[in-house]
């Protein structure tokens, strides 16, 4: 088990244990936030009990495609596929044989 404390401001400290709870890897177990004023600034305290369960080592297969319609083929294991906005997305994982 993890034991997290996050400080900062209260829409960082909450947009942050939330993508820690949308991560399948981590189970948060229970989360406390504490909202305080220091320094003339609003602060917000997050505890939480964490349990981390990485995902079984499947194969992720990456094929990117060039403009002249050339393949590039990547096999990874623990791959992740992560949505980040429009237009983009982040791949990573560990690449066990670039020629596969």
């Amino acid at each position: 088990m993890l034991k997290l404390r996050v400080m900062g401001s209260p829409f960082e400290v909450h947009t942050f244990i939330h993508h820690v709870q949308s991560d399948p890897q981590y189970k948060v177990e229970y989360t406390t936030e504490i909202y305080e004023r220091m320094n003339q600034e609003n602060q917000a305290i997050a505890f939480a009990n964490l349990e981390f369960n990485p995902p079984r080592q499947e194969e992720l297969v990456v094929k990117i495609v060039t403009i002249d319609n050339q393949e590039c083929e990547f096999c990874m294991t623990d791959g992740q596929v992560l949505k980040m906005g429009d237009n983009i997305t982040l791949i990573s994982g560990k690449v066990y044989d670039v020629m596969c």
